[in-house]
């Protein structure tokens, strides 16, 4: 009996990981579109996190640098927040919960990009 609730919570778990991972991805799509890209380019492996770098205003090609690109991921979450012009507090939550600044970013039509000429 405690082996099948288990192995419930556990495809609960995986269930509700898959949702979330298809909730990113249509956040980050739509990222892509608010940006000025095309959204195809997120679902493309090494292309996306370079037009991400890209679209926070860094060169992108600090992606492919093995050690530098994990120090990057940490404040690509600023970056990215302050290129759409959001508040500290969902700047704060880019760390904590990343999917409430991504679906503000992507949904709410108020956010716009900040476009360097």
């Amino acid at each position: 009996m405690e082996q099948s609730f288990t192995n419930l919570m556990s495809l609960i778990g995986a269930i509700l990981y898959v949702i979330y991972l298809i909730a990113m991805m249509v956040c980050i799509w739509r990222i892509y579109v608010k940006a000025g890209r095309s959204g195809f380019l997120s679902i493309i492996p090494i292309v996306n996190v370079w037009t991400l770098y890209k679209i926070a205003g860094l060169p992108g090609w600090l992606s492919l640098i093995p050690v530098v690109n994990l120090f990057i991921t940490l404040i690509l979450p600023f970056l990215l927040c302050r290129k759409f012009h959001m508040s500290i507090i969902m700047i704060i939550l880019a760390y904590i919960v990343p999917i409430v600044p991504m679906a503000c970013i992507a949904f709410n039509p108020l956010v716009e990009y900040e476009f360097k000429c």
